[in-house]
């Protein structure tokens, strides 16, 4: 039996790989995995308070690739850019594993058996976004390096005895995945492998069901100020006289700034800090809001509101001009499947650079999880194909990417059931639903339909008879005007059609006029036609020129099954007679006219999708 070496109290180890355990006399204690020996931790590590929980919990139970676990306590790691969590995950069989958790990102950690990784030394001198080669030389992107000045644990965990410095390096490869390295101390370290889930992926039960929350009075007006995201709250503002205060978490209390004041130049914002709402069937509430401002440029600033919810972590609405975004962290990089200058492809979709800036913040109210006065080392690269946005913000220490969507304003005023309406909109926003089409994609779909149609008409015209089924002729030299009545035929098709086809070989400077009806016996139904060949010639400042045609056809549609005759007459020009006109009767030839209509009409759309989507863009990049 182990006992804590300060008061001689037992020691229960949930696990077979416990190595450092908090007893209940505020002693840290480590046990060598060798001897089984327990000692008291001689590094500069504390008890964390054990009511500072959000969602999880020691005694909260999970499963993760259907093995049950229990969490047995947690290593709180902290520095001025944040805190995150690393928890002792206990399975059934006594196995351990660490389960990372912070900002709403979940993620099960696998040690990988290698040595081949880099040392700190490396890490630190290269800033993020930078090329890191381990496991064989394979490139990995340096996506975060971190280090932590403070140090708590509390209940028992599966990590060697925690030391400062406290360093961590995450990688990522599109094809090997996320991997991160935790430098405990000196040259002991380890390599994982992190898979990321939803926390609805892990089952979780037991978790925390009391909201956590941090109070202090305002020492200026005497407001009381309240933050629900301690320990990842750096800075919080006074909403009533806009006294700042940082959070000391080596104390773990606030202290007020002194300096670093904003002016008192703006209204109050449109959500205001512990207002709660629902988005995407999200509680949410509003832990803080703030104006940013670009650095260069002509200033264009902007109004963003973090969203908190202990189990799915921070998202954040951003509002221009009264066009909303609803953004969330990314807890990896995208998936990139190409890359140019000023574009990105990422899950087949081309996100086009939109805007890049540095910024600072001009007014805050709330509680914020970053230095709200040491923002311009970031830069912000916004990728948009509307109505998403990718968004990556970088700096020497971490490349950070975030998903946003267009929302409504109709649907932050109803999320947060305001009586009052939100910002006027003015231009077009960054993503914005406009009609907006890829012209490469239109041209390939405009060929498609197409070639389509073609296919189709041609299976159609194959199904056609195009039977001849009368030939008449009028002769012209006795008389300008002809009549003749066919013998009776009977048409065989539910519904089809009948073109008449003419033809003057000898019209010359003259018109002729066909004209005639086709008479059902059965119905007696009637379908009238008439048709007028005319053909003008001559030589006019030595060029020849000509006008009509000596061919010609009409067609009649949607002619029924039945019998039926033909009165047919004919009239030339009295003033030029001519010799003579054949018709030649069809019937259920292939309509071409229709299929040249609809490709028509398909050439038309297109061209007028891309007028439209240009106009559209435009609009876009120049609001």
């Amino acid at each position: 039996m182990l006992q804590c070496p300060h008061c001689n109290k037992a020691l229960y180890l949930p696990g077979e790989n416990i190595l450092v355990e908090a007893c209940e006399c505020g002693t840290i204690v480590t046990i060598s995995p060798d001897t089984k020996q327990a000692v008291a931790a001689t590094g500069p590590i504390r008890e964390l308070v054990p009511e500072g929980y959000h969602y999880l919990k020691p005694g909260t139970t999970g499963s993760w690739k259907r093995k049950k676990f229990a969490l047995s306590g947690r290593l709180l790691a902290e520095s001025a850019h944040g805190a995150f969590s690393y928890w002792t995950a206990v399975f059934e069989n006594g196995d351990t594993t660490i389960l990372s958790e912070g900002y709403g990102h979940y993620s099960m950690l696998r040690k990988l058996e290698t040595e081949d990784y880099p040392g700190w030394i490396q890490v630190n001198r290269s800033d993020a976004g930078a090329t890191i080669y381990l496991n064989g030389n394979r490139p990995y992107r340096l996506v975060r390096k971190s280090v932590y000045d403070q140090l708590s644990v509390e209940g028992a965990i599966c990590m060697p005895e925690p030391q400062l410095p406290f360093h961590t390096a995450e990688l990522f490869s599109e094809e090997d995945g996320y991997l991160e390295i935790i430098y405990y101390k000196d040259n002991l370290s380890a390599l994982f492998e992190l898979e990321f889930l939803e926390p609805d992926g892990f089952k979780f039960e037991h978790t925390a069901t009391t909201p956590f929350e941090v109070s202090f009075p305002c020492i200026q007006c005497h407001t009381t100020l309240t933050s629900i995201t301690v320990p990842y709250t750096r800075n919080i503002v006074c909403s009533s006289c806009r006294a700042q205060y940082t959070y000391n978490y080596f104390e773990q209390r606030f202290e007020a700034l002194k300096e670093d004041r904003f002016k008192d130049n703006h209204s109050l914002p449109y959500l205001l800090p512990g207002m709660t709402g629902s988005l995407n069937k999200i509680p949410f509430t509003v832990a803080g809001c703030c104006i940013k401002e670009e650095t260069s440029g002509d200033y264009p600033s902007w109004t963003e509101y973090t969203l908190f919810n202990p189990v799915e972590g921070f998202s954040y609405l951003s509002e221009y001009k009264g066009h909303w975004v609803y953004v969330k962290e990314w807890p990896r990089p995208p998936l990139i499947t190409e890359k140019g200058k000023d574009y990105i492809v990422e899950n087949d979709n081309h996100f086009d650079l939109y805007n890049a800036y540095r910024y600072r913040v001009t007014a805050a109210w709330g509680a914020h999880i970053y230095n709200l006065h040491h923002t311009r080392q970031t830069y912000v690269r916004e990728f948009v194909y509307p109505p998403q946005t990718l968004i990556e913000e970088t700096s020497g220490w971490e490349e950070c990417w975030f998903y946003g969507e267009h929302i409504n304003p109709a649907e932050v005023k109803k999320a947060f059931r305001m009586t009052t309406p939100p910002p006027a909109r003015y231009g077009t926003g960054s993503v914005q639903p406009l009609m907006i089409v890829d012209l490469a994609g239109v041209i390939k779909m405009g060929v498609a339909a197409i070639v389509l149609l073609l296919v189709l008409h041609m299976v159609s015209a194959m199904s056609k008879q195009s039977k001849s089924i009368l030939f008449t002729t009028f002769n012209f030299e006795d008389s300008v005007k002809q009549t003749y009545t066919s013998n009776k035929f009977h048409l065989n098709k539910h519904l089809s059609n009948i073109e008449l086809k003419l033809r003057a070989p000898d019209l010359s400077d003259s018109w002729v006029e066909v004209s005639g009806t086709l008479v059902n016996t059965d119905k007696g139904l009637s379908f009238h036609f008439s048709r007028t060949l005319s053909f003008y010639s001559g030589i006019e400042e030595g060029e020849r020129w000509s006008e009509g045609s000596t061919e010609g056809s009409e067609l009649l549609t949607d002619i029924p099954e039945g019998n039926y005759y033909i009165e047919f007459e004919g009239v030339s020009d009295s003033k030029r007679p001519m010799n003579e006109v054949s018709i030649q009767t069809l019937y259920d030839v292939p309509v071409h006219r229709n299929l040249n209509a609809v490709i028509l009409i398909v050439c038309i759309t297109g061209v007028v999708h891309v007028l439209i989507s240009n106009y559209n863009k435009n609009k876009r990049w120049n609001a």
